[in-house]
């Protein structure tokens, strides 16, 4: 099955986390996430490190 967002056109992800628990969920479910320079709380993700990062959503 391929991932879901594939015809999308989708680049990336970003995620405004809520506070550091909230980060640190996301870096562990999620490590390809990283953090913007500018603001610790705001992760980013290319489509293709999250794939890269998941391959159980390529089957």
């Amino acid at each position: 099955m391929a991932l879901a967002t594939s015809g999308l056109g989708l680049r990336g992800v970003l995620v405004n986390c809520e506070d550091a628990k909230a980060r640190a969920f996301y870096l562990h479910v999620i490590p390809a996430f990283v953090p913007l320079p500018s603001h610790d709380l705001t992760l980013v993700v290319s489509m293709k490190s999250l794939r890269a990062s998941l391959p159980a959503l390529e089957e």
